[in-house]
């Protein structure tokens, strides 16, 4: 037999819409240093109820921006049902005018969207990306200023810039910056009026037209009168764009506002290449940005070595250049590379070591080869020679027991780098044991001189340990890895799973080490085995699968 059976299925359906940006000083322009709320409808349209608390979460990839309030719930929505989302956003006083900041608000099941959804079947929430600017929006309608020259002095850099004119279809500025008719320009007629004794006339004896096309060159008539030639009238533009300032950005970046044509820095680092932009605000927006003017500033901008920037290289730098390796502060090419090899590692701590430390019959010494020991509880580091530093990359998590490490060593790590150097070269980290209670696996680790020459670190794991079978599933043989950090008797066996010892690998006493040994189960049916090791207070076991 068969049936049809209708079914109808009901769902909330989430939607976000009309997003509208309310600035602090309701002049209708979010600035910078101005907060703002961001309103949104957030709706239900969906012919099911929600009941398990329906929230609303807005985030941005803006620098620039701040979200003040970030997130909303609701205990529950009704089908065809709105809320207002209310969320507020901070831009920061140096965000550049006309920046425009992007959004991302996500709504739905709360939970879920703050968490995730743990499985295939969640209720699919609703996300809308938008775009607000800040500050007066750019206008390529507007003028921008022209000429922008600039010069460094002692400690600051001094930029200045033309302000733009404007003028009427079929009128241009002259040399002083005032509108005249165009059709003057090469008419053969001399306008020279550099005193501006006749507004009728203008200035267009200038580098900018050439000297008139020629017009004032000894051959050209001379006209002294209004009346020796017929101009045409020149009328002021009534609704020309006013200026009423200047946005200043440096490297990108706003710098500064000035009524002036004119803008002086004082906020730089000598030896610095600087790079200069300027844009002119009138009421309705701003124009593009002019040119890139670059300058350096003078001085010398740095001391290699010294990060905190004080003029000295120190302990402090040392600690500092710890952090930038292990990732905890952001790098800095400029002054933490101390030996120019595009990288900053444990050789650039132990460059800046040298130099607090100074000359020393000791840098003589290489290290060819060595080699670190992972214990159940400790690490062993040996070379065969005077060792400065080590850098490691590691997994796992742990800590070290600080109160067995020597006075001159310096130990600091970040969840996937452990760094140690040695502050004095009586000091010598060759034999050196660190204890840590936890779990850590090394990846690869660079031991460093006193000459800067590195070598990387073997590992060798000395804790007990089974390792993974390989191949599994196998057919018929199996290599069992494992590893011993003491002298132990050792037994190795095979059950079936029903308890049954099916074979025998390893009985014997063996010394501390990484061994491997292999199964040969071509006697036995597929199946599922475990295989287990016993070593004095040690025991772990597997499973393999042999299939034939």
């Amino acid at each position: 037999w068969t049936a049809e059976i209708p079914i109808e299925i009901h769902s909330p359906v989430f939607e976000i819409t009309n997003p509208t940006l309310i600035d602090e000083n309701l002049d209708g322009n979010w600035d910078p240093g101005e907060s703002a709320d961001i309103n949104v409808t957030l709706s239900n349209s969906g012919s099911a109820p929600f009941y398990l608390t329906p929230g609303a979460i807005i985030s941005t990839d803006s620098d620039n921006v701040d979200i003040i309030i970030a997130e909303q719930t609701w205990s529950s929505i009704a089908p065809n049902q709105s809320y207002l989302g209310e969320f507020t956003v901070y831009a920061s006083e140096q965000t550049p005018q006309g920046s425009i900041a992007n959004f991302t608000i996500t709504w739905g099941p709360y939970s879920e969207i703050d968490e995730g959804c743990p499985t295939d079947d969640c209720i699919e929430s609703s996300s809308l990306d938008f775009n607000f600017s800040i500050g007066l929006p750019f206008n390529d309608d507007l003028l921008a200023p022209d000429n922008l020259i600039g010069s460094a002095d002692d400690g600051s850099i001094a930029i200045s810039w033309s302000a733009p004119v404007w003028c009427d279809p079929g009128y241009v500025p002259d040399c002083n910056g005032d509108c005249y008719y165009e059709g003057w320009i090469g008419d053969g007629l001399c306008d020279d009026d550099e005193e501006n004794t006749s507004a009728s006339y203008g200035y267009f004896n200038c580098e900018e037209f050439d000297f008139d096309d020629g017009d004032c060159l000894s051959s050209a008539i001379q006209l002294q009168t209004a009346e020796d030639r017929l101009r045409n009238n020149y009328e002021s533009r009534d609704n020309r764009e006013i200026v009423t300032g200047y946005n200043v950005f440096r490297d990108g970046s706003h710098v500064g506002f000035t009524e002036l044509t004119s803008y002086q820095d004082s906020d730089i680092a000598p030896g610095v290449l600087y790079c200069y932009t300027v844009t002119a605000t009138y009421l309705s927006g701003q124009s593009l940005l002019t040119d890139e003017l670059c300058i350096t500033s003078l001085g010398n901008s740095f001391i290699v070595g010294d990060l905190n920037d004080d003029q000295i290289i120190n302990i402090v730098d040392v600690i500092m250049m710890i952090n930038m390796v292990i990732g905890n502060i952001d790098l800095d090419f400029n002054v933490g590379d101390i030996n120019s090899d595009g990288f900053i590692d444990i050789l650039d701590i132990i460059s800046i070591v040298n130099i607090i430390l100074g000359p020393d019959l000791n840098r003589q010494y290489t290290i060819s080869n060595a080699q670190i020991d992972i214990n159940e509880s400790s690490l062993e580091i040996n070379a065969d020679n005077l060792i400065a530093g080590i850098e490691i990359s590691y997994s796992g998590s742990f800590d070290i027991e600080k109160q067995f490490i020597p006075k001159d060593l310096i130990i600091d790590f970040s969840d996937n780098k452990i760094i140690f150097v040695s502050m004095s070269r009586e000091s010598n980290l060759n034999g050196l044991t660190i204890n840590y209670i936890g779990a850590i696996e090394i990846n690869d680790a660079t031991v460093v001189d006193w000459t800067l020459n590195k070598v990387n670190a073997d590992i060798v794991s000395r804790k007990f340990d089974l390792g993974d079978s390989f191949p599994n599933p196998f057919n018929p043989t199996t290599t069992v890895p494992y590893t011993l950090e003491t002298d132990s008797f050792v037994d190795i066996s095979v059950y079936d799973l029903n308890g049954k010892i099916v074979d025998n690998l390893i009985n014997e006493y063996k010394d501390s080490g990484s061994y491997k040994v292999t199964w040969n189960a071509s006697e036995l049916s597929s199946g599922i085995y475990i295989i287990k090791i016993s070593a004095g207070d040690f025991s772990d076991y597997q499973k393999v699968v042999l299939v034939k």
